[in-house]
């Protein structure tokens, strides 16, 4: 999922580094990058749907929810971990719509070291093993 149809500064992160080589170095990715961030949030407000049709015995809207839930899951797992960075990465995709590779600098460090990096934490989507990794990046004084 992926917002720049709408406006490239959705999150508030125009100076954010992935966001900038997405949208400024005149590589024109915005038809073929997807962030992190908004398939996450996806997830997050799907899991509060499913909440709620739940209590309002919907179960129709609950398996529905219950499977996007599943499917924007997988892709951030299948597509977007980054385990040499311990982030989740900006994912590339070809002309077809299919994952190539995570966005990384020209030195081949994962672009999204920051919030949009981590926030399938706040998902509850991270393995036991990403959540380590990713807990030890905020807390860690190494500056990537």
């Amino acid at each position: 999922l992926k917002t720049w149809d709408y406006f490239y500064n959705s999150g508030g992160w125009d100076d954010y580094p992935p966001q900038v080589e997405v949208n400024f170095e005149g590589k024109n990715l915005k038809e073929k990058v997807t962030p992190v961030i908004t398939t996450a949030q996806a997830i997050r407000i799907a899991k509060i749907l499913r909440f709620a049709a739940q209590e309002l015995s919907l179960p129709n809207d609950t398996t529905s929810y219950d499977e996007d839930i599943k499917t924007f899951s997988a892709a951030l797992q299948n597509h977007s971990w980054d385990p040499s960075s311990g982030y989740f990465g900006y994912v590339v995709h070809d002309s077809a719509g299919e994952s190539i590779e995570i966005l990384k600098d020209v030195d081949g460090q994962n672009y999204n070291q920051g919030l949009d990096g981590i926030y399938p934490l706040v998902s509850g989507i991270c393995t036991d093993d990403q959540k380590k990794i990713i807990i030890e990046n905020l807390f860690s004084q190494k500056k990537n």
